[in-house]
């Protein structure tokens, strides 16, 4: 007897596809709505998602996301624990039905010509909501299906009134995109917001952004609602940041404070603290550094970066170096090495940080880039950086 399978990961991959779609229908809904101001997307109450315009849900929408596909029987699950929901919903709201919402199960599943399924079908030449009606009504009567019974109960014990116009309102959306097909189509709606090279990047990190409003949402007492217009304000600013003269900056708000004592040994550190730097000093290089490696790593990573660019940028923050270290020790030659030292470096990391690229103004991909340099000795702070931190076969002194 083979033993039993705790395998999450189709229930794992339902939560993600419940996500990833809501964030289809947000997008979708910005461009079919004339006024998004008052349009929201609500996540996880009883049903998946909730489509909400002036507070009243138009649209309820069940997903169901299957690895392998199937064929939606007159009896699945997937149906009749979405029409429990509902049908709760009928006998618990008096309203519920007022505006006659869009009740949609959409499911990865196909629907077999002239099943329940396809008698709800969106597509008009297939739908038949009066032999849908007689069906479902047919299969409750029957019953036999232990882990739909409760299913069958809630629908029967609405009248027939009820049981009429909430079949009218239910839409069976089968073979659905899956969780993969979903992605391509939110970069669908995407691709003219950011250059073709940008898009999987730019689809990504708008994902990412939708993920954690999404959980914020979830979380928080209240409605677990997400405003249309905040996500195309959102996109709009955000695209900014994938064009030509630009780049993303994912990394200015992270905490860097788990770094501080790995990065304490390293050679750039050590550079400053023989300027006798403050410890906020360290802890702002610190900061510095290590958002900048994170950031520089994340664009190549994502292909943002033009070929040799970041090896151009370096140059330019070295010949940058240059200027301020030669200035510093003709005017300021008479104060002490260290404090010449500081001198260079306070020049650097204020009055010097060149931009990557025209638009790009976090200021911490420079001072980082700096320290990054310093740790490989290119540059240096003190007059006598050279002799003290490169051996004579041109190795730096790191510790060991």
């Amino acid at each position: 007897m083979s033993p039993p399978s705790f395998d999450a990961t189709p229930s794992l991959l339902g939560y993600l596809y419940q996500l990833r779609y809501g964030l289809l229908v947000a997008l979708e809904k910005s461009i079919e709505l004339n006024d998004i101001d008052d349009c929201t997307i609500t996540i996880e109450t009883i049903d998946d998602l909730s489509v909400e315009e002036n507070a009243i849900s138009s649209e309820l929408i069940q997903t169901k996301h299957h690895i392998s596909k199937g064929n939606l029987t007159d009896k699945s699950t997937d149906i009749w624990r979405t029409l429990r929901v509902w049908c709760e919903k009928v006998s618990n709201q008096i309203t519920f039905l007022e505006h006659f919402p869009v009740l949609t199960l959409l499911t990865t599943e196909t629907a077999v010509d002239g099943s329940l399924a396809a008698l709800l079908s969106p597509i008009q030449s297939m739908r038949d909501e009066m032999a849908a009606l007689k069906l479902m009504r047919e299969i409750a009567e029957c019953g036999g299906n232990k882990s739909n019974a409760d299913a069958y109960l809630a629908f029967l014990n609405l009248d027939t009134e009820q049981q009429h116009r909430l079949v009218s309102c239910i839409y069976v959306s089968s073979d659905a995109p899956n969780i993969a097909d979903v992605e391509n189509r939110i970069s669908n709606h995407l691709r003219l917001a950011v250059p073709l090279t940008s898009l999987q990047a730019f689809t990504s990190r708008v994902e990412g952004i939708w993920f954690k409003w999404a959980i914020e949402a979830m979380i928080k007492k209240g409605p677990n609602s997400i405003n249309l217009s905040e996500l195309i304000i959102t996109l709009e600013s955000m695209s900014k940041e994938y064009s030509a003269d630009n780049l993303p900056a994912e990394y200015e708000d992270i905490s860097t404070d788990e770094f501080i004592n790995t990065e304490k040994g390293k050679l750039y550190i050590q550079q400053l603290e023989k300027l006798n730097a403050t410890e906020r000093t360290l802890k702002t290089a610190i900061k510095n550094c290590v958002k900048a490696k994170r950031q520089r790593s994340s664009w190549h990573r994502q292909g943002l970066l033009f070929p040799g660019e970041l090896l151009k940028y370096e140059n330019r923050i070295i010949e940058e170096w240059e200027m301020h270290f030669d200035h510093i020790q003709i005017v300021q030659s008479s104060l002490p090495m260290d404090k010449q030292g500081l001198a260079i470096y306070t020049e650097c990391q204020t009055s010097g940080l060149k931009k990557i690229r025209p638009n790009f103004d976090s200021d911490y991909v420079a001072r980082g880039t700096y320290h990054i340099l310093a740790d490989e000795v290119r540059i240096g702070w003190h007059p006598q950086f050279e002799q003290i931190f490169i051996l004579p076969n041109g190795a730096d002194k790191r510790h060991k």
